[in-house]
């Protein structure tokens, strides 16, 4: 077949047929040129196509990547929970231990506290002239222990509560006074080695029991080496007659 796009110029066709090679010459030219559109489409999709390519492998790389970290973070993740399952048996190891130990020094600090208190009972018994002294009586002697029992008794017996009366029986030391006239009179002593407002009540309660049943002047005592606020805003107002053992007095018997 010859070029379809060289203008026929045949002396022996008529000018019909011309005209119409020449409408066929064109159409022929017009779908040259959308082939050619068609092959630059074509093209251009391929491009696209291999730029997707590129993409899909670089994803895959990417996802392979991804999933070696993933995996490694899982191996971290589990490690991590061992260890944190390791670190909770620990915990509940020392908080038992911790536990033991709150025991052990709560036994000893009750033992150091009955100690002290101990030490601070025999520097008030020892020092019995000095306290009365101190607070502007004369000691004349110490209430023995058998009679307290007996006038917790007896106090009893007249409708005082059992708790005044057992207050009373257990009372640290009563001792017999004489004021600056010469009257007669009690100081009912509660000694700690740090004293709180249970003391302070305690004494009080001692000297209100031994005043209603004797009738004579009472006063409640208390003698420390360490002094709580409590009893100190007692003490300060004037609620209860305050001795402090001097570190020097603490003794044992």
């Amino acid at each position: 077949m010859g070029d379809m796009t060289t203008p026929i110029d045949s002396n022996n066709d008529s000018p019909e047929i011309r005209e119409y090679l020449e409408a066929i010459l064109q159409a022929v030219r017009v779908v040259d040129a959308k082939v050619d559109a068609v092959d630059a489409k074509v093209d251009a999709v391929d491009a696209k196509v291999d730029a997707l390519d590129s993409r899909v492998v670089a994803l895959e790389t990417k996802v392979d990547a991804d999933s070696e970290r993933t995996d490694y973070l899982s191996g971290r993740v589990d490690a991590l929970s061992s260890q944190v399952a390791e670190n909770r048996k620990l915990i509940t190891s020392m908080n038992t231990r911790m536990t033991e130990l709150e025991v052990k020094f709560d036994g000893i600090r009750n033992d150091l506290a009955m100690v002290k208190g101990g030490h601070a009972r025999n520097a008030m018994r020892h020092n019995l002239s000095r306290i009365a002294d101190e607070f502007g009586f004369l000691f004349i002697s110490e209430m023995p222990q058998q009679a307290v029992i007996d006038f917790a008794k007896v106090a009893a017996s007249k409708g005082i509560g059992a708790g005044e009366a057992e207050s009373f029986r257990n009372a640290d030391v009563v001792i017999h006074v004489r004021d600056g006239n010469g009257e007669p009179g009690y100081l009912a002593i509660e000694a700690s080695f740090t004293i709180d407002g249970n003391d302070v009540r305690r004494a009080n309660r001692n000297a209100d029991c031994l005043h209603e049943y004797t009738g004579l002047p009472a006063y409640g005592a208390i003698a420390g080496v360490e002094v709580l606020p409590d009893a100190q805003a007692d003490i300060d107002a004037g609620n209860v007659l305050f001795y402090s053992i001097r570190p020097r007095e603490l003794q044992s018997e």
